[in-house]
C-alpha cells in the first residue's frame, strides 16, 4: 500500500512554507491517497498512478520516501497485517476530481495544523511530521541538498 503527502511551493524559487496534506475522505475517514503494487511496479510508480487514479492530479513530482507505518485488521475473520509506504510528492497544479467509484468524495489541501487534527490514524499523523522534518531539512536554491525535492 502507498500513500502521498504533498507540501505546497511558496514563492520565491519554489521553496516550501507548509505542507499541505492531500486527504481523500471515504467511510467517515480523512487519510491520504493509497492503493496497491500492481503486478511488476514498483513502489515510486505505484505512488504516482494512484495519486494521478484518486485525484485527478497529472503533473506530480515524485520525492523521497518518508518512511511506511503497519497495522493488523480482521477481514472475514482472519487477522491482516497491512503496510504502507509514505512518499513525499509536489504538483505544480491542477484540479482536482475525487474517484467517486472508489468511495471518495472529496479531496482538499489542508494546513498542517488542520491535517494533523483531521487524518484519521495517528501513525498517518506521523507522516505528516516526518514530511515537516524532511521539509524543512532541505536546503532552499541547493538542488545537491539530500532533503530538496
Amino acid at each position: 500500500m502507498l500513500q502521498a503527502i504533498f507540501p505546497t511551493p511558496s514563492p520565491p524559487a519554489g521553496r516550501y512554507s507548509s505542507l499541505r496534506s492531500l486527504s481523500a475522505a471515504q467511510r467517515d475517514e480523512t487519510r491520504f491517497c493509497h492503493g496497491q503494487l500492481e503486478e511488476g511496479e514498483d513502489a515510486p510508480t505505484a505512488a504516482i498512478r494512484e495519486v494521478r487514479e484518486e485525484t485527478g492530479l497529472v503533473l506530480l513530482e515524485l520525492g523521497p520516501e518518508l518512511g511506511s507505518i503497519d497495522w493488523y485488521f480482521l477481514q472475514e475473520e482472519l487477522l491482516v497485517h497491512k503496510y504502507c509506504s509514505f512518499f513525499l510528492m509536489r504538483s505544480e497544479g491542477g484540479e482536482t476530481i475525487p474517484e467517486i467509484a472508489e468511495g471518495i468524495t472529496e479531496c482538499e489541501w489542508l494546513p498542517v495544523e488542520e491535517a494533523m487534527t483531521r487524518v484519521t490514524y495517528e501513525n498517518a499523523r506521523e507522516m505528516i511530521r516526518a514530511a515537516v522534518r524532511h521539509l524543512e531539512a532541505s536546503v532552499p536554491g541547493d538542488p545537491g541538498s539530500p532533503a530538496a525535492l
